[in-house]
C-alpha cells in the first residue's frame, strides 16, 4: 500500500486511508477474492471505477 509491499492471508482485512492507493498481486493459480474498506474519503480522493 502506498508502494510498501505487504502479505496477506486468509481472513485477513485491508483499511485503505484517505488517499491511499493499493494494488493486488495474485502470484497463485488459485481465484483470489479480497475486500478492501475505504474510510474518511472525500471527493477529491481516488477512485474505481
Amino acid at each position: 500500500m502506498n508502494g510498501e509491499k505487504r502479505e496477506f492471508g486468509i481472513g485477513d482485512i485491508l483499511i485503505i486511508g484517505p488517499m491511499d492507493e493499493h494494488c493486488v498481486v495474485n502470484r497463485t493459480n488459485k481465484d483470489y477474492l479480497y475486500l478492501a474498506f475505504k474510510y474518511n474519503y472525500d471527493s477529491k480522493d481516488i477512485y474505481w471505477k
